[in-house]
């Protein structure tokens, strides 16, 4: 199973990178049961289908902030246990794409990293301050200066922590076009 994550702050761009399969594939809320302290916890993990690639989170023309940014924010969980349960079936020949907070983050990439039937790869989109002043006039979001202060700092320290991410600028539509090159490289499409 190969696993693609992307990062990086907010109007980097993830969700348009990601985007370009997911419109195409088929919409599944699948319910993921999981257990904590001996409750059992049942989790939507919504996700596109196109073939055999899974794409973590939901896309469309209805939905601002698309991706992870549509999961509950406790999903980390039921993403566990998903990759676990599908990378140990020997009949299930899944790969996944995900982008965003929900999922990119330290516990799910060492997750991802350490679990041997898993090649996992990881980006981390940056565009320059004003394309992305521009991108977040365009969408109109509300999000403050602390909280893309606390996005940025977050990005910083996963690179420190785990310096085979690889970094990429997305700045234009070249760009964006260059990365999905390279993501359709490792899938094997």
């Amino acid at each position: 199973m190969k696993i693609i994550g992307i990062g990086g702050e907010p109007a980097t761009g993830k969700s348009s990178v990601v985007q370009c399969w997911a419109l195409d594939g088929e919409k599944i809320s699948e319910q993921v049961i999981t257990a904590n302290n001996g409750k059992v916890i049942k989790k939507t993990l919504k996700q596109h289908r196109v073939g055999n690639l899974v794409i973590f989170g939901h896309y469309g023309d209805d939905i601002a902030m698309g991706g992870t940014d549509t999961l509950s924010m406790s999903i980390l969980p039921a993403a566990i246990q998903w990759v676990r349960s599908r990378a140990n079936d020997k009949t299930c020949n899944y790969d996944v794409i995900f982008e965003g907070d929900r999922l990119f983050n330290s516990k799910f990439i060492t997750f991802l990293k350490e679990y041997p039937q898993v090649e996992a790869h990881f980006y981390i989109l940056q565009a320059a301050e004003p394309i992305l002043n521009e991108r977040h006039a365009k969408r109109g979001d509300n999000q403050d200066e602390i909280f893309l202060k606390g996005r940025n700092t977050k990005y910083k320290r996963l690179i420190e922590q785990f310096p085979d991410i690889k970094v990429r600028t997305n700045n234009t539509m070249n760009d964006r076009l260059e990365i999905i090159r390279e993501i359709l490289g490792i899938l094997g499409r």
